[in-house]
């Protein structure tokens, strides 16, 4: 019969069969345990455009599905095998310490974004320039497990971004991102003209014979005559009195007396006396 001779063929086809469903049994449980069980974090992240301005930025949003908290220790994105560290940019967006921890509470979620330039610091520096490859967003917590997710949008936009440089760079437009030189235009033409030109000698002009500067002479002062300052009335500084005694008053009154009395003139018999003295 058909099926014994071919009983090896399937046998082979049902062997291939078992392996290839229980290939599929263990990929849809460890999908499921490392979605449930095991990644308790959700990573989202949209290709966005402010309303006001029309400027293009990444938001990125990180969910908590558990029960419970979750401290997160580091919090960055991931260029391929290129880590970029973001935990110092967030704390500083939303105006945390430097030392502050960043926890999620059950059933919450946090939220940033980050603008053109800073999407533009997660390209890494490859043969030809600039590479992007695979984003994924992730987070480390406390006991160190780390959570990712693949951020598909934010790639395009950045991809989009990174296109659009390359575009301008190859017009001949000056960077948007690229550090500018340090020299003007101005100065590589000036450079080439000035090489370009034969090398001429230079000889150097002579230089006058330098006079000797006399020393400026220094304009003599009016002599003014000097008058006398006059001479201020000095007082002359007398003794202090001693204090006077105490005078009753019938002496007072017996000196003026004898101040006021006239003189005492000599008498008749005394004048004569002396004329006859005179005559002998």
């Amino acid at each position: 019969m058909w099926l014994n001779e071919n009983a090896g063929i399937v046998v082979l086809i049902f062997g291939i069969i078992t392996v290839a469903l229980l290939a599929v049994m263990l990929w849809l449980v460890f999908t499921l345990r490392n979605r449930f069980a095991v990644q308790r974090l959700k990573f989202v992240g949209l290709y966005a455009t402010d309303v006001e301005s029309r400027t293009d930025y990444a938001a990125l949003t990180v969910g908590n599905r558990s029960v419970s908290e979750i401290a997160v220790k580091e919090l960055g994105i991931k260029n391929g095998g290129v880590v970029f560290n973001l935990t110092a940019l967030y704390k500083r967006k939303e105006g945390l310490d430097e030392n502050a921890r960043i926890v999620i509470e059950q059933r919450r979620s946090i939220s940033f974004r980050l603008e053109r330039d800073e999407l533009w610091a997660l390209l890494t520096d490859g043969k030809k320039g600039k590479e992007l490859k695979t984003l994924r967003l992730y987070a480390v917590d406390l006991t160190g497990n780390v959570y990712q997710g693949r951020i598909s949008a934010v790639k395009k936009l950045l991809a989009g971004i990174l296109a659009a440089e390359k575009n301008a760079v190859k017009n001949g437009a000056p960077a948007s991102f690229a550090p500018k030189p340090a020299q003007s235009a101005l100065a590589p033409a000036v450079k080439t003209s000035a090489s370009s030109a034969p090398a001429v000698p230079v000889v150097p002009a002579p230089k006058p014979a330098e006079k000797p500067v006399a020393p400026a002479e220094e304009p003599e002062m009016p002599v003014l005559p000097v008058s006398e300052s006059p001479q201020l009335p000095t007082r002359s500084l007398q003794p202090a009195r001693e204090p006077e005694e105490t005078v009753s008053a019938e002496e007072s009154f017996l000196q003026a007396d004898a101040e006021l009395a006239p003189a005492q003139f000599p008498a008749e018999g005394e004048h004569e006396e002396d004329q006859t003295e005179s005559a002998d």
